[in-house]
């Protein structure tokens, strides 16, 4: 629905996120596990000719990163059948990052002689750093046009949002990219459920120099309104995304080799890496919520949205509150 001629609305949102995995792997547990190799003394490519250069330091990566985003947005009915508006988000961002790094002697474990220790005079070593930012997001710019109105009150509409890089990518408050997301909005109406559908595309040009470029999404989301009451209602969506043709960074296992000793046998082990490796990325949310009209035009909503996947960045579970007011 459109809001109608002359009609303007206002409001904002606000959302809590603590991001809870990568890939499946547990941030705040330490999964993420590097292995970093000995420097290649001789330079001859390999790691055997000096036995020593076969340990390691297994470095496992504790990170708790939550983002806070309160997000203002405006609303005007420009005819029946056109809205036009526009989102500015405020964001605040902070970053714990704690590796822990342990020597794996695999070459010099048996040596009588210490080849490999740590400034405090250990195998273990923490190494700390906290980071934080603050300030507006990329702007969106958003229209939509009513295609048909049904007689009971749904309908069909097109839509189109508008992202443009005006945050500082480098404090990762942006994308710096811009996107322009094309969609469809289709919708029935009854008198105590109303079903709905989105489905759409992002085309995205540029990036920032921390992230690099920004893949084309696809965009789509299901879901209905119930009426529980002539002011409350009850809403729920499956929202998914897919990135394509994107750069995901994946854990590989590969084999390490090794000797014990000058001129002895050499033996493997396992140790784990990270690569690119190009893939289209699927991303779903599940969201349910209540809204609530408690007097005049105000509207006031309340969601959470769950994780439905492993695979990217994820927070299992995320708050959201909104209030909305049209005059």
């Amino acid at each position: 629905m459109t809001a109608g001629k002359g009609k303007f609305s206002f409001g904002g949102n606000y959302v809590r996120t603590t991001f809870d995995s990568f890939e499946g792997e547990n941030l705040r547990k330490g999964d993420i596990t590097l292995f970093l190799t000995h420097a290649d003394l001789n330079r001859d490519g390999g790691h055997l000719e000096f036995f020593f250069e076969g340990d390691t330091i297994k470095a496992n990566l504790f990170l708790n990163i939550r983002a806070e985003t309160a997000a203002f947005f405006a609303n005007y009915g420009v005819t029946d059948r056109l809205d036009v508006g526009m989102a500015l988000p405020y964001l605040r961002i902070t970053m714990d990052a704690r590796i822990h790094e342990h020597i794996e002697k695999f070459s010099t474990g048996d040596e009588p002689f210490v080849f490999h220790i740590f400034q405090n005079g250990t195998d273990d070593n923490d190494i700390s750093a906290h980071g934080k930012a603050e300030g507006f997001g990329d702007l969106v710019l958003r229209a939509k046009y009513r295609l048909r109105k049904s007689t009971e009150g749904g309908g069909l509409a097109a839509g189109l949002d508008l992202r443009l890089p005006t945050a500082d990518e480098t404090e990762l408050l942006g994308s710096g990219a811009t996107q322009a997301k094309l969609y469809l909005i289709a919708s029935g109406s009854g008198k105590r459920f109303s079903p709905h559908v989105n489905a759409g595309y992002t085309f995205s040009r540029g990036g920032s120099t921390v992230t690099g470029p920004l893949p084309d999404e696809i965009n789509y989301t299901a879901g209905f309104d119930a009426a529980l009451h002539r002011r409350v209602t009850f809403t729920a969506d499956l929202i998914g995304r897919t990135l394509r043709n994107f750069d995901r960074i994946v854990r590989v296992e590969k084999e390490w080799e090794f000797t014990h000793g000058a001129g002895g046998p050499v033996e493997t082990t396992t140790i784990s890496d990270y690569q690119l490796q190009k893939d289209n990325l699927n991303m779903l949310l599940g969201s349910v919520g209540l809204k609530i009209n408690p007097f005049g035009r105000l509207l006031i909503s309340g969601n959470v949205l769950l994780s439905q996947g492993k695979r990217g960045l994820q927070d299992y579970f995320t708050p959201v509150v909104s209030i909305d007011y049209t005059f």
